[in-house]
């Protein structure tokens, strides 16, 4: 199998090295930065190396990893889309809704494997959560609890955070977009929002023209209650959930690596471990994209699940803008 991978910052090398794990040895590359292009050292199996995505197109693959700023995932998706390559688009989708409808309604008429990089959909603990609550050991849901945060700074060391597109507005960045896990997993959890309130604001004194906060009220369609909360503030890496029911709780922390249940009946907790790298679930994802293409399987995470992620961003951005309620009906 041969692979392009279009952009090679911190999640295209991450990839290009699970996908050579993975056993695909004729991988090429492609970034504007030359300086970028040369890190991939001699320890990665690198076909060729492009500057321009277009002329990187010309050279015939199986398919196309999109690691590049979400302001450039849908043009650079168009052009592989004309060129009838199977896609793996790094979250979110696109930076705005212009556009993406459209791109949607064309991967459906053509035999094109779309998948999105919503990694939290192969987190073993997340995994536990939906198992749990396909088994309804909590009876009815009624109110979830969703947080993640870590400080910008810390997110890729090596690099100036100022550089990165989460602190530029122009590249697509700003924590709402980059929570977009949350989101994703939040509609595949407990379904799709019905309204949505939000307020998000840069109250920090991070050198960055985004939002570095925000804070969400969402009524899903199946009338459950969910509150998310993301940030670029934490000083420590946190990312868990609570979910509250009829007959006992579920929590899933990253940090304590464990799924907990807690059942009135039993009155005590059942713990879970969940004990995997980041690089497990991120092998996991890769390994079911190249499967849907080898086996012809449209992939679990595909391009109307980036549109809805997408739109509950924006829905949640149009009412911190405007102070209100947005129906998501309407966006």
């Amino acid at each position: 199998m041969k692979i392009l991978v279009v952009g090679c910052g911190s999640i295209g090398k991450r990839h290009i090295s699970i996908l050579q794990k993975l056993g695909i040895n004729d991988i090429s590359i492609c970034d504007i930065s030359e300086d970028k292009l040369n890190q991939i050292g001699e320890n990665f199996n690198i076909s060729k190396r492009f500057i321009d995505y277009q002329d990187a197109l010309k050279n015939k693959v199986d398919a196309v990893f999109i690691c590049t700023p979400p302001n450039s995932h849908l043009s650079i998706a168009s052009d592989v889309l004309k060129k009838g390559y199977h896609m793996f688009i790094e979250k979110p989708l696109s930076h705005t809704l212009e556009g993406v409808d459209d791109f949607v309604k064309e991967v459906k008429d053509r035999k094109i494997k779309v998948a999105i990089g919503y990694m939290m959909r192969f987190h073993p603990g997340i995994l536990k959560v939906k198992q749990l609550l396909d088994k309804k050991v909590i009876g009815k849901v009624y109110s979830v609890c969703i947080y993640g945060g870590q400080y910008l700074p810390d997110w890729h060391p090596q690099s100036d955070y100022r550089e990165e597109y989460s602190a530029r507005r122009e590249l697509g960045g700003g924590i709402i977009l980059d929570a977009t896990h949350e989101l994703d997993y939040s509609i595949w959890l407990f379904g799709k929002p019905r309204e949505v309130f939000c307020y998000y604001e840069k109250i920090s004194n991070l050198e960055i023209d985004t939002e570095d906060i925000f804070s969400m009220v969402v009524k899903t369609e199946k009338r459950v209650t969910v509150e998310i909360h993301g940030d670029y503030l934490q000083r420590s890496y946190e990312r868990r959930c609570q979910i509250s029911g009829e007959k006992g709780t579920i929590v899933w922390d990253h940090n304590q690596r464990a799924t907990k249940l807690y059942t009135a009946d039993k009155k005590k907790w059942e713990v879970f471990p969940v004990d995997v790298s980041w690089d497990y679930i991120y092998e996991k994802e890769l390994r079911h994209f190249l499967d849907c293409i080898k086996k012809d399987e449209k992939p679990v995470v595909n391009e109307e699940d980036g549109l809805l992620a997408l739109r509950f961003a924006v829905a949640a951005k149009k009412s911190g803008n405007e102070k209100r309620i947005v129906q998501f009906s309407d966006v």
